[in-house]
């Protein structure tokens, strides 16, 4: 065409190599194919659009792509720029593929039908149908006709991914990320100026730029080259497109930064979404920055089109007929795991759904579509299902996400404190902090309950805030239930009498009253025990069983968590709190904190049981706890009842005492015990009873733990964060803050040590890098590689710096009853693995929920109150000794 329309004189085409690409000078030599001449590409393009107002299906070369890429393309694992994969597609040879019925004319193909030459692409599209002739463009059926050449005529073809494309495997993403070059990313999007541009350059570059990451005295210290190649002469580095991205954007401040974890995750993201590159979907699960979840066909494309099935529909139902009956014997089965293993198609999400109507079950996918499907079939089969909470639909901008929390660990923690200071912190206009959904969310709209306040309706510096904390690893349960200590506030969406409807989706999920046969959520999910458990009611009671948890497609990595770099920093802050000599990597590295026996006990949770001067802290510290929670009650009595008719039962005077510490604690105790210790059918037996439920129980455990003593802080083998916590603690029950209870039961928490010392230790402490899960952490961190719970793994394939050339050696440690964690021995990183427990709440009844007249509890209220119990329970024989036979344990609902 090119010849025939007069734009290239026949003499001047060219002859190529097939396998370099080059020109060869020899027009007789075999091997090579006829071609444009070089500089004539991008007119006849052009030409063919504004001539013949058709589409080429190829993209122009920009000015600054003349010497384009200097290999061979069949060579290169996978590509994503479809100029590469044509170039690809144009060097394959007939003796290259397995195939009769592609028609060669030489060292090329030929159409069947008017013998014109074609590439192994458009042959194959022939012959399987895609198109009738060669002249009928492909349009959209080019990537398939690519993948059939490459699959089914083993053409040695590169992977060919387009933007739409779902990658499963981490080595692919690498391939295709290399195949991205500077060109590749949309110069609108870049925060980098470019400040010169072709001969103005000099040498072989042809842009230079300004980076956005550093001050640059020439302003053109980052170079950029016709391949799409950076350079920045300031570090004498070459930059890939996604650290280039990484770097434009803040998430890393030098070349030399580690670009692994979250920060990779983040940087693919960035450049897929927001500077236009040509990158395939690849979404890792929220608590694994590497895990993939395989995309499977929709069933529905298999069945719809009954050519497309292989077998008849009566085989096929009946194939469905025995899935619903395995499905059903597995569900059953309690506590063991099973692998349903049949074809996609023959009905595994009906069946689940189906026998949901008789087994309770909770059915966990990966993405939305597949749970609304659910929800579309228990609709259809009658059955009575709810949608798990998320904390949050809305979605903050990952670039601004990621700038927020460097900001908290550079300022410290306490600045969630001050959310305005974080808001004003990131570069983001006012109203641009959320961003759209994608088109995978966009398409599936979920009734289902979110946090207001991360949804963003108390306002941007709130929505940033509790986001933020989740970053940092907070559960949603501990930033509504623990808000105080992390923002020094309530959340907006729980003051007052105000309920968050996130926590109300999750009180309808354990709601006895109107249990829900199917409950259908994400993969996360599965760790929550309610969704673990059916409740119903009985007899007055509510009885507990298992549900059976179904978790659809594969869960991959879902329930792991990697770090990168920052583990090490995160575990350095918890060992600084153990240790005095600690004050960084280094320290943390080389002190013995696995030979050090209090170091051990607190990792252990053990730390009172070995520890006395610990023991007898967390003693005081519960006492001070009960007595702060007593005078609450009591203060909450105060307001809620006439102070005449209290005083008529003698409990006015005693409560009184207690809210304002005027007081002595056996004093009120044996006021209250006397004054509450009626008949049954007393006429204010029900308002007494309240009395002392709420304060008596709590005083006589307070008195046994020794509320009086004193804790001397000097001599606990803390500091740091720790140390600082037990102080405020201390020093809020001497002021009679508002509140102590929960800072005292904090530091008694934090003390004794484990993973729960650790998460309640990072919820009040200010340290930038104190993080709830920093105990996995330290503790495969301190053990030895000889250690009895530790494995050391030695690999060349795989390291969690992307940049090693020399493999890996990683501990693989257990640090808890299901955790495992796989730290790198040279601090690159560390991957936490966190399953969710196969045990559901238990079988059995629990007591009818109360219903009195005194103020309703809050979650955290009632958390609290369950500890206590338990803790008052063990403490009562020695109650009655200490109080001559005073006490009794409080009453309970009914009795």
């Amino acid at each position: 065409m090119a010849v025939d329309d007069g734009l290239v004189d026949e003499d001047d085409l060219v002859r190529r190599d097939s396998e370099t690409g080059d020109v060869v000078e020899d027009g007789t030599a075999t091997g090579t194919y006829r071609a444009l001449p070089p500089g004539t590409y991008g007119d006849v393009l052009a030409h063919v659009r504004e001539a013949y107002g058709v589409d080429p299906g190829r993209e122009e070369q920009s000015e600054s792509d003349d010497s384009g890429y200097d290999d061979d393309p069949r060579e290169v694992d996978a590509t994503v720029d479809p100029r590469r994969a044509w170039e690809a597609a144009g060097r394959v040879t007939p003796d290259d593929v397995d195939a009769d019925d592609l028609l060669a004319a030489g060292e090329t193909f030929a159409c069947p039908d008017c013998a014109k030459n074609v590439d192994v692409v458009r042959a194959v599209a022939i012959a399987e149908g895609l198109v009738e002739t060669c002249d009928e463009p492909l349009d959209a059926a080019y990537p398939e006709a690519y993948r059939l050449a490459r699959d089914d005529y083993d053409a040695p073809l590169p992977q060919y991914y387009t933007t739409s494309d779902a990658i499963a495997e981490f080595d692919a993403v690498l391939s295709v990320i290399g195949e991205v070059g500077f060109f590749h990313l949309d110069a609108d999007a870049l925060r980098s100026n470019v400040t010169e541009e072709g001969d103005d350059v000099g040498g072989e570059a042809v842009r230079a730029l300004n980076p956005a990451w550093r001050e640059s005295e020439s302003e053109a210290s980052v170079l950029v080259f016709p391949s799409g190649t950076v350079w920045d002469a300031d570090t004498e580095r070459t930059i890939d497109a996604l650290r280039f991205v990484a770097l434009d954007a803040g998430v890393i401040d030098d070349p030399s930064d580690s670009l692994s974890g979250g920060r990779f995750t983040t940087a693919y993201r960035l450049a897929r979404r927001h500077y236009g590159a040509p990158l395939p979907r690849w979404e890792p699960a929220e608590d694994g920055e590497r895990a993939v979840t395989p995309m499977l066909p929709p069933s529905e494309d298999l069945v719809d089109d009954p050519e497309a099935v292989a077998v008849s529909r009566d085989r096929l139902d009946e194939a469905r007929a025995e899935v619903e009956e395995l499905v059903g014997e597995v569900s059953r089965e309690d506590g063991t795991p099973n692998v349903v293993r049949t074809l996609p198609a023959t009905g595994k999400t009906t069946a689940t759904v189906k026998n949901a109507a008789d087994q309770p079950t909770s059915y966990l996918a990966p993405r939305k579509e597949l749970q609304q499907q659910a929800l579309d079939k228990a609709d259809r089969w009658g059955v009575d299902a709810r949608v798990l909470p998320v904390f949050s639909d809305a979605h903050i901008d990952g670039e601004v996400l990621t700038q927020a929390v460097g900001y908290v660990r550079q300022n410290g923690k306490d600045t969630l404190r001050d959310r305005w200071t974080i808001r004003g912190g990131v570069c983001c206009e006012e109203g641009e902090l959320y961003i759209g959904p994608d088109e995978e969310e966009e398409s599936v709209d979920l009734d289902r309950a979110t946090c207001p306040t991360a949804d963003g309706e108390h306002g941007e510096a709130w929505g940033l805030a509790v986001h933020v904390a989740r970053k940092l690893g907070y559960t949603p349960r501990e930033i509504h239930t623990k808000a105080k200590a992390l923002f020094g506030a309530e959340l907006p969406c729980c003051e007052g009498e105000e309920r968050c409807t996130y926590s109300e989706g999750w009180d309808h999920v354990a709601d006895p009253e109107n249990p829900a046969d199917l409950l259908v959520g994400s993969y996360v999910h599965a760790h929550v025990e309610s969704v673990r458990t059916y409740y119903e009611e009985g007899d007055g009671q509510t009885l507990r069983s298992p549900r059976t948890v179904v978790l659809d497609e594969y869960p991959g990595e879902a329930f792991s968590r990697e770090f990168g770099e920052e583990a090490l920093d995160f575990a350095t802050w918890l060992a600084s709190t153990l240790r005095e000599d600690v004050e960084d990597q280094r320290d943390a590295i080389e002190a013995d904190l696995w030979g050090d026996e209090w170091v051990r006990a607190w990792l252990d949770g053990e730390a009172a049981e070995e520890v006395d001067s610990i023991a007898e802290a967390v003693s005081i510290l519960e006492a001070r706890a009960e007595a702060a929670d007593a005078a609450e009650a009591a203060d909450a009595i105060l307001d809620e009842v006439s102070h005449d008719r209290l005083d008529d039962l003698d409990v006015f005077d005693p409560l009184s005492a207690l809210v304002d510490g005027s007081g002595e604690l056996r004093d009120v105790y044996e006021a209250v015990t006397d004054a509450t210790d009626v008949p049954p059918d007393h006429p204010a037996a029900g308002l007494l009873r309240w009395v002392d439920d709420a304060v008596t129980g709590r005083l006589a455990t307070a008195l046994t733990l020794g509320e009086s003593e004193e804790i001397e802080i000097a001599a606990l083998p803390v500091d740091g964060d720790l140390r600082a916590l037990v102080a405020e603690a201390v020093e809020a029950a001497e002021e009679g803050r508002g509140g102590a209870a929960s800072i005292l039961e904090a530091a008694a928490t934090a003390l004794q040590g484990g993973e729960d010392g650790c998460r309640e230790l990072a919820v009040w402490a200010d340290d930038g890098y104190a993080h709830p899960d920093a105990h996995h952490l330290l503790t495969a961190l301190a053990a030895p590689s000889e250690a009895a719970r530790a494995t050391t793994l030695s690999t060349s394939s795989w390291a969690f710096d992307p940049a090693a050339t020399d493999g890996t050696r990683v501990d693989s440690v257990k640090t808890g009853e299901r955790a495992t964690t796989v730290v790198d021995r040279n601090g690159h990183g560390a991957i936490l693995h966190t399953p969710p427990s196969r045990a559901s709440g238990g079988e059995g009844t629990l007591p009818r929920r109360p219903r009195r007249n005194g103020p309703r509890r809050t979650l955290a209220r009632r958390s609290r109150r369950t500890r206590r119990t338990r803790r008052y329970s063990r403490q009562c024989a020695r109650t009655r000794r200490v109080l001559g036979g005073r006490a009794r344990p409080a009453r309970r609902a009914g009795e």
